[in-house]
């Protein structure tokens, strides 16, 4: 199974990338900071969510741990990464 990060998945476009890929057979890593993600994208058994902080790499290591793609946002612009291994 396809892991997949998505940061800012508390706010508008992760938490819509999240919302489309709640139903599909990939585990997905949600990162927050701030905020937590709504009530529909909480207690599911493919969702885990990692608080975090971009200035802090140590917070990063566990959330992207065993992950193949990570969707970022930045000033509302779409980064993805994806890994091969």
């Amino acid at each position: 199974m396809k892991r997949i990060a998505i940061t800012g998945a508390a706010c508008n476009l992760g938490g819509l990338l999240a919302q489309h890929l709640k139903e599909m057979e990939v585990q997905l890593h949600l990162l927050i900071h701030h905020k937590n993600v709504p009530e529909s994208l909480r207690h599911r058994e493919n969702f885990a969510l990692f608080p975090i902080d971009l200035a802090r790499n140590e917070t990063l290591y566990e959330a992207l741990d065993g992950v193949n793609v990570v969707f970022a946002w930045s000033r509302n612009r779409p980064l993805y990464v994806q890994y091969e291994r």
